[in-house]
């Protein structure tokens, strides 16, 4: 059995447009369908793929990825989603009542679990008196908690993953190791295997290598 842990699905291509993100992109032919989920699972059924997560991203022409996913994913019994919960380009993203709005995405979503894109902070905010409320809905609830992270974010994560033993973390793309980054700056994300409910998704070489 093969399981995809980080697959994504848009209604247009977000890359269409030049960002800082993926700079060396090009605009695709077919936008509107290039990275849709029927696509996706195409892609999945060609290559022998049997289950897979789609991790829900809100970002350029796409600020309801969530429900595009939430409605395209309903036909499909071996597709699951991770909903993009207060990421750093959301509004909401560190701010009071997270319990709250997590406690009513869970009343509208079937899903597995969140995953938020961390920012250019330490992410200390996540075990905050704020961060350990959402953690508790979390656990109580048995998700999964998917995070785009970088070494700087290590610490903060490890205090989570100690905290709440029971709570998977997955840690987008090696947790931002590259080849390029000083020594230290790994060992940080090295550090946390120390946490067993900590896991690292091992992603295409140009994660790791660069684009240079």
């Amino acid at each position: 059995m093969i399981i995809d842990s980080h697959c994504h699905a848009w209604g247009y291509w977000p890359y269409q447009d030049e960002n800082d993100h993926e700079p060396n992109q090009i605009p695709v032919p077919n936008p509107e369908t290039w990275g849709n989920l029927d696509q996706l699972a195409y892609e999945m059924k060609k290559n022998n793929i049997d289950y897979a997560t789609v991790v829900s991203a809100q970002i350029w022409n796409n600020k309801e990825n969530n429900s595009y996913v939430k409605d395209s994913i309903k036909k499909y019994t071996n597709l699951f989603q991770f909903i993009d919960f207060d990421s750093y380009w959301s509004d909401n993203y560190q701010t009071k009542n997270a319990y709250q709005r997590l406690k009513n995405i869970c009343n509208n979503y079937d899903l597995i679990g969140i995953t938020q894109y961390l920012g250019g902070d330490d992410a200390s905010w996540l075990y905050s008196k704020e961060g350990e409320k959402l953690f508790d809905l979390i656990n109580n609830k048995k998700l999964i908690v998917s995070l785009s992270c970088s070494p700087r974010h290590q610490k903060s994560i490890q205090i989570v993953a100690k905290n709440f033993p029971d709570i998977p973390i997955l840690l987008h793309h090696m947790g931002g190791m590259k080849v390029s980054s000083e020594k230290k700056e790994n060992d940080k994300v090295l550090k946390s295997s120390i946490y067993k409910n900590i896991y690292l998704k091992f992603s295409g070489y140009n994660y790791i290598l660069g684009e240079d």
